[in-house]
């Protein structure tokens, strides 16, 4: 007789559902999609899917490191989309605990699997004029002319990264990328002591199409720029020097005197009686004779100070000398004082009009005060600048001064009181490449400048902005000089020294050679 199978049938099937729930306990298997890029990129939601549909209340993600993040759920798929955007260039890992299948009928204890975010990606250095910018909180300083490279961490979408300065697009004249997409190069023309943001706009991507992350634009100060004389042979790249300035006498006992060609800059102004005074100013080694040196006025605290200078001359009234030795104490070398023999008399001149110094005395001098740098560059040679209108050369009545322009050397020749101006250094007449007349305010100074005539001493307020006419190439442009803020006294500025702005606003960048600087007072006749 045959035994009945249903017992034998109904123990398979229990086996059967045993098995089954028995996988079950293992069968919700989730897993984080992959992406095309092998990471995900930060505004990307992170998916991750399940091969069954999914309790949506049991579905709580933790995340390490933490991060904000939505959670959508849809049948089979958990979507994870960040509040703010991924970190970049993080290994986060996702933990999953307690899921249950929408029956309930399975449960996933514990799970976790990790994903890399896209690393970081923008904007990865910064050059100015060829040199990298080192990682630091102090703004760097460039010239009002210098070149600006920003490098990326990958070829970018140009388009999508144009550049900017302060925020505003750079016209497209003034920038170019290179062929790799990696770098590009800013170019322009920015006025001196201000702080700019260099960086890019829109929304910055790859070529491969990630959104880059770290555009942080670069604070850089202006700085600025100075003229020099090709005597000075200023290089590219030059570390600019405490500027040395020395005072000359211009009485007729004094001419012709020496060093003059030589100077970057030159100063003219009234000292008294109608006879003027030069400040000459070096910003290299200077030249080798320099004099007669005669003593300091008051034009030479606001030179000194904005310039960052030492000063060098022979004396001064007790009103004068007040300022220069009183606080803050002026960086000046005074020969009545001096002891480090820093001048010497000559036999062939009359005193006062006989005291000299040389390049040695002065560069000793340089070496010993050791003020450091000004907060500018001195510009090396370039070519001319082209500005201007055609104008008749220049004459300073008040200075006695008048200039004939010279088509062979291309400058301006000077004649004091219908006499060529010379350089005994040379024995030549005086070159004079940029001439220009500065029109600032002055007043009385209030107390007297020599004993033996009785004369006042004359007080030129230097630091503002104000007309100016600046003659070169035998053109001529209106501009406006500055130099600190008006209002300030000479010691206030001590970071913002001469420079000039043409008709439209725009810095005018100053022709190599000797710039001859004739200060006048506003309505001033002697």
């Amino acid at each position: 007789m045959r035994k009945p199978l249903f017992p034998t049938a109904l123990a398979f099937a229990v086996l059967a559902a045993a098995s089954l729930a028995s996988c079950g306990a293992q069968g919700i298997s989730p897993s984080i999609a992959k992406t095309k890029v092998g990471y995900v990129r930060l505004n990307e939601p992170v998916v991750v899917s399940f091969n069954q549909k999914i309790d949506p209340k049991s579905v709580k993600p933790a995340l390490t490191p933490a991060a904000a993040f939505t959670t959508v759920i849809q049948s089979k798929k958990v979507l994870l989309t960040p509040t703010k955007g991924w970190a970049p260039g993080i290994k986060y890992t996702l933990a999953l605990k307690n899921v249950q299948a929408s029956d309930h009928s399975l449960k996933l204890d514990s799970w976790k699997a990790s994903f890399n975010t896209q690393p970081v990606t923008g904007i990865a250095g910064f050059l100015i004029d060829g040199k990298a910018v080192p990682n630091s909180t102090t703004p760097p300083n460039m010239g009002p002319f210098s070149k600006v490279t920003i490098t990326f961490t990958a070829p970018m979408k140009i388009y999508t990264a144009p550049p900017a300065v302060n925020g505003q697009p750079v016209p497209q004249p003034n920038f170019s990328w290179a062929a790799d997409a990696k770098s590009v190069v800013i170019s322009g023309t920015y006025l001196p002591y201000q702080t700019l943001k260099i960086g890019v706009g829109g929304r910055p991507a790859t070529a491969k199409g990630d959104l880059a992350n770290d555009v942080t634009p670069l604070a850089v100060n202006v700085v600025g720029l100075e003229p020099s004389t090709s005597y000075s042979q200023i290089p590219a790249g030059f570390q600019t020097k405490a500027a040395l300035l020395v005072v000359i006498d211009n009485a007729g006992d004094a001419r012709p005197q020496a060093g003059l060609q030589g100077a970057d800059m030159a100063f003219e102004y009234i000292s008294e009686y109608n006879i003027s005074r030069f400040t000459l100013m070096f910003f290299n080694d200077p030249s080798t004779t320099i004099g007669p040196v005669r003593s300091c006025r008051m034009i030479n605290a606001y030179l000194l100070e904005a310039f960052h200078g030492i000063q060098m001359c022979s004396g001064g009234s007790v009103g004068t000398l007040h300022y220069f030795y009183g606080d803050p104490l002026l960086a000046s070398n005074i020969n009545d004082f001096d002891t480090g023999s820093h001048y010497f008399r000559v036999g062939f001149k009359a005193a006062p009009h006989n005291l000299y110094t040389d390049q040695g005395r002065a560069l000793r001098l340089r070496d010993e005060q050791n003020i450091g740098s000004g907060p500018y560059q001195i510009d090396p040679a370039h070519p001319d600048n082209g500005l201007g209108s055609p104008a008749d050369p220049p004459s300073i009545p008040l200075h006695g001064v008048s200039y004939s322009y010279s088509d062979g050397c291309v400058c301006y020749l000077p004649f004091d009181h219908g006499a060529p101006r010379t350089d005994t250094n040379l024995n030549d007449q005086l070159a004079v490449k940029n001439v220009v007349i500065m029109h600032v305010p002055y007043h009385d100074a209030g107390w007297v400048e020599d004993e033996n005539g009785g004369a006042h001493s004359m007080w030129y307020d230097m630091n503002g902005a104000g007309a100016a006419e600046v003659w070169s190439d035998g053109k001529l442009v209106h501009a406006t000089w500055h130099q600190g803020q008006a209002g300030q006294n000479y010691f206030q500025n001590t970071t913002q020294p001469l420079y000039f702005t043409d008709e439209g606003g725009n810095l005018l960048r100053i022709n190599t050679g000797l710039t001859w600087v004739h200060v006048v007072g506003d309505g001033q006749t002697s």
